[in-house]
């Protein structure tokens, strides 16, 4: 294995010990029944942990910019992922029950939809998988899941699963890849610069669009100055706020 494909960097924003949360994925994708209430998971991958608000905010998002996904014959599909790993919140919004990851992985897809000619993604950051899975449910595309090596063994056993089908990468041995839109949730956000750099030379650097959601987002701060830096130096780039007491963002942009 070539040292050039070794992410180099820390991961600031991870559990206290990576090795735990390696081994609980592993542990995890043997019996998917209850993973999204495991406390070592949920440290690190919760979105099943919104509270109301903030999956109405998102719910609401996607009825204006896309209200096709909420037809009920998608609802049916994207609402699978709720099936499985019994996550801790569901709500219910126009007599359906929905968790608020699911509704998260929505509004992604609401937000990259439609985006021109667009044929393979990559995500940094894959998780269990359950944004590949919305995504796919309703785009006809290539997908390649970018993870550690104990998410990415959660993620194909939930893919599976799912009957969905996907490229895996594992973050330790990265090559250059190509490809049409790039997607994070959060993952970037949680990289220091050396990381930042990294997925930028192997990935980001050869994509046509990019689309990425920080968590406590920050100009001031030196960690997403550098990503929003990098970001511009290739893309023209749209920062989008999502509201005000959750400051989360999103930065979207387009080749130059």
């Amino acid at each position: 294995m070539s040292n050039d494909n070794n992410y180099p960097g820390s991961w600031p924003g991870g559990p206290k010990s990576k090795d735990e949360f390696e081994e609980t994925c592993i542990h995890l994708s043997q019996n998917l029944f209850n993973f999204k209430r495991n406390p070592i998971f949920c440290a690190v991958i919760n979105n099943d942990g919104r509270g109301f608000s903030h999956a109405k905010e998102m719910y609401n998002v996607i009825e204006e910019k896309c209200p096709d996904l909420l037809k009920i014959e998608n609802l049916n599909k994207f609402t699978e992922n709720d099936k499985i790993g019994n996550p801790p919140k569901v709500y219910e919004f126009n007599n359906v029950n929905i968790s608020p990851g699911t509704i998260i992985f929505m509004k992604v897809l609401s937000d990259i939809y439609n985006f021109e000619n667009v044929n393979s993604i990559v995500e940094i950051g894959t998780g269990y998988g359950g944004q590949c899975k919305i995504i796919k449910d309703y785009l006809d595309v290539n997908y390649t899941c970018v993870d550690n090596s104990g998410c990415l063994t959660l993620c194909k056993s939930y893919l599976k699963k799912m009957n969905v089908e996907a490229e895996f990468v594992e973050s330790d041995n990265v090559p250059n890849i190509t490809t049409d839109l790039v997607i994070s949730n959060y993952c970037l956000s949680e990289l220091d610069n050396n990381g930042i750099d990294f997925y930028f030379e192997k990935i980001i650097k050869n994509s046509k669009y990019i689309y990425f959601t920080l968590s406590d987002f920050n100009e001031d701060n030196r960690r997403y100055a550098h990503l929003l830096k990098r970001c511009k130096e290739l893309f023209d780039v749209q920062l989008f706020p999502i509201h005000k007491n959750h400051p989360n963002y999103i930065i979207s942009g387009i080749k130059k």
